[in-house]
């Protein structure tokens, strides 16, 4: 159960660390509420949280960063996102300036 506790205030981007006692409580009660009412309607808690886990990962903007990120590096590019920012999945393939970056570019 706290497992999709944790993936249910993974949704909205919160963590349960470092917050105080009373949202946790909110938060926990909210969860159980949405449990309840599902089952009484005999449908899934766990298939929906896992179809808004999905949703959520489509829409993710960190997530389209890295794919973007993965497929430039895998077609043999740079990747602007790590020049600008040093975005993890681009680290190992080099640290490229913004000077390296206008010279790719005006090659």
């Amino acid at each position: 159960m706290h497992a999709y506790f944790r993936r249910f205030r993974a949704l909205r981007g919160k963590g349960v660390g470092g917050i105080a006692h009373d949202s946790l409580q909110r938060s926990w009660c909210a969860m159980i509420v949405r449990w309840n009412r599902m089952l009484r309607a005999d449908t899934s808690f766990v298939e929906w949280l896992e179809a808004c886990e999905e949703v959520v990962g489509n829409y993710s903007l960190r997530d389209l960063r890295a794919r973007v990120c993965t497929n430039v590096w895998d077609a043999g590019r740079i990747c602007y996102v790590q020049v600008r920012e040093g975005y993890a999945v681009c680290v190992s393939s080099g640290n490229f300036s913004e000077e390296n970056w206008q010279r790719e570019v005006a090659e």
